[in-house]
């Protein structure tokens, strides 16, 4: 309902002629007063403040923050659920220092956030999304230990070995998604999504599921190595890390 208020303003104020089309500037965003680009950590029940600085060069009418899960969802029943949140709210003036709280939920499923801010000026002018992480950790979140080359010869095949675990009493591992990047291109090598079967409490991407990818012949760049695993309460743990070719 707040995400159509918001769209209904803006093209009410479109559907004038518009004397000012400027956009507004969302800008200086911080997380407890953190710095955008870095990432903390917190644990359900914690609180997160959130502040920016907005400005347009006659009128501001509104803000939204969109707060949602960067993990892609889940299909299982679970009794964690990801956290979303959307707050507008009506400001003026030419500038405001926007200063917002969340508490986040204590049934929120662990896993990586994704918060953007846009600004709305009185003529309907939106501002470029400016963009915020947080990592949601929980005590019970399934464990990722991968046994990766730091390099790989190029032309090699790269055998995904590692042991994802489920961690608690009557968990199990639902899904697990495996994403393998080149730096030269920007193409995959792999995204792959893997809906396991027969409730595992532990599962091998070589061993148990045969993953395996062929590395580029080129020399002398990275590629980008991800892996996500869910559990059946809706946690998530995702890993990364890079491997050069050589």
């Amino acid at each position: 309902m707040m995400r159509s208020v918001f769209l209904l303003f803006a093209l009410s104020l479109f559907a004038c002629k518009k004397s000012d089309l400027v956009r507004p500037t969302a800008s200086n965003v911080t997380v407890n007063n953190t710095a955008e680009g870095s990432i903390l950590d917190f644990n359900p029940g914690d609180t997160i403040v959130v502040r920016a600085f907005l400005e347009d060069n006659q009128e501001l009418g509104q803000f939204k923050i969109d707060i949602h899960q960067d993990f892609d969802g889940h299909s299982h029943k679970s009794t964690m659920t990801p956290y979303a949140e959307i707050r507008i709210k009506t400001i003026s003036g030419v500038t405001y220092n926007l200063e917002e709280t969340f508490i986040i939920p204590d049934t929120t499923a662990s896993g990586i956030y994704h918060g953007t801010i846009q600004a709305l000026d009185a003529e309907g002018n939106t501002s470029l999304p400016q963009v915020f992480y947080f990592n949601v950790v929980r005590n019970n979140q399934p464990t990722i230990e991968m046994n990766l080359p730091a390099t790989i010869s190029a032309g090699a095949v790269l055998n995904v070995d590692g042991v994802l675990t489920a961690i608690g009493n009557n968990v199990h591992l639902t899904k697990v998604q495996i994403r393998i990047r080149s730096t030269k291109t920007g193409n995959n090598l792999l995204n792959q999504t893997y809906n396991l079967s027969g409730s595992p409490t532990t599962w091998n991407p070589f061993v148990n599921g045969n993953v395996s990818v062929a590395i580029p012949s080129d020399e002398n760049q990275k590629i980008i190595f991800r892996i996500r695993v869910e559990d059946s309460n809706g946690n998530n743990t995702i890993f990364e890390s890079e491997i050069i070719i050589v």
